[in-house]
């Protein structure tokens, strides 16, 4: 009888030994926190993870602005960002060059990704929430290690140089009520072997896809009124007879086109 009582309680030690180290293990510790926007708060923790909560848009941090930053201390400690449901707007320059950023986590209501926001950031994985209509000049630029993002359903617009230089981004597919991609959007992805463009985009800026070496097909969406593919992928612009990119393997002009980039 003894020796059963004694397994009892060692097994409730045990279990109560466990719970301990697992609240320990879960629990983080606040580093630093402080308001990101007129009502919006940030919260730095010991374990690498940046949380911005509340309601509404985070402030913008312009160029002459980003050593006042609050959080400039902690940049390279920042390893995920968690942003939560009520923010709208992530401001200019609120991430650029967090180079330890691997994780990003973003709201439904998130509607703006403004210029530079996560610029020469660390991230590997990309998901534009639904609700997003706008991505910023310089947004990802230089984002070296996104080899894969997927772009929300209502994003219309991705600016200049968005998507600049993320060497390992493996394929570009544009959403459907994608209107505008802007100029060197897409330059230097050197990696991307596939692009697809639907049939709302209208306006593909100066060399969007230019440096891309290792392109193997592009397609465009049947019904598009103003870009077509053909089945070697080569892209051009069917209003003005030009031909805009093509695959480094596959490269036949069609009969219409008249004029061809000189970044082509």
């Amino acid at each position: 009888m003894k020796n059963k009582y004694f397994v009892v309680v060692l097994c409730l030690i045990l279990a109560l030994s466990n719970i301990t180290s697992l609240s320990g293990f879960a629990t983080s510790e606040v580093v630093a926190s402080g308001k990101c926007g007129d009502n919006t708060t940030w919260v730095f923790y010991d374990n690498g993870e940046f949380v911005v909560s509340g309601n509404g848009s985070m402030y913008n941090w312009y160029s002459w602005q980003t050593n006042s930053m609050p959080w400039i201390a902690y940049k390279s400690q920042i390893k995920s960002v968690r942003i939560e449901e009520g923010v709208t707007i992530i401001g200019e320059r609120t991430f650029a060059d967090c180079t330890n950023i691997s994780t990003l986590s973003l709201p439904n209501s998130l509607t703006i990704i403004s210029d530079y926001a996560f610029e020469e950031c660390g991230i590997a994985n990309l998901t534009i929430p639904n609700n997003v209509t706008h991505i910023g000049s310089y947004a990802f630029n230089g984002c070296t290690k996104l080899q894969n993002f997927v772009l929300g359903d209502n994003v219309s617009s991705i600016d200049s140089y968005a998507f600049y230089a993320c060497s390992s981004l493996k394929n570009i597919v544009l959403n459907i009520k994608l209107e505008h991609v802007g100029d060197y959007a897409f330059a230097g992805c050197d990696s991307a072997e596939y692009i697809e463009i639907q049939e709302n985009v209208n306006l593909i800026g100066s060399e969007a896809f230019i440096s891309c070496n290792n392109l193997k097909e592009i397609k465009v969406h049947h019904n598009n009124c103003c870009f077509a593919s053909d089945i070697n992928g080569v892209l051009y612009d069917t209003k003005n007879n030009i031909l805009i990119q093509y695959p480094l393997d596959n490269l036949t002009i069609p009969n219409n086109v008249t004029h061809i980039l000189n970044t082509s």
